[in-house]
């Protein structure tokens, strides 16, 4: 399961409207999240990838996403270790992971 709709939804009170809205917002941010951290670990402020990692695993945890979420945890612990390189080499499975859940979210009941 890419996402918890159901737990959402649970969260939300049971208003599928509200629920739906979220999804939409989340759906839109998340890839312009992962641009934003994509561009972070162009350079070389481990802080910065950091703080975007985490902000895009928020996002993942509100939506029940616990593969997204795992994924921005790898790549923010290893900014937080200063491992550069390492942030580096996890973002393209995070890139996979956001993309195949923002599909998942778009194609949301």
């Amino acid at each position: 399961m890419l996402f918890d709709k159901e737990q959402l939804l649970d969260d939300i009170g049971g208003d599928d409207e509200l629920v739906q809205k979220v999804l939409d917002c989340a759906a839109l941010e998340i890839p312009k999240e992962v641009e934003k951290l994509r561009v972070c670990c162009a350079g070389s402020d481990t802080e910065a990838i950091r703080i975007q990692a985490h902000g895009i695993k928020s996002i993942a945890a509100d939506l029940y996403a616990a593969e997204l979420r795992e994924s921005c945890a790898k790549v923010e612990s290893a900014a937080k270790d200063g491992n550069l390189e390492r942030a580096r080499a996890m973002l393209p499975e995070l890139e996979q992971v956001a993309k195949v859940t923002v599909g998942a979210l778009y194609e949301s009941p």
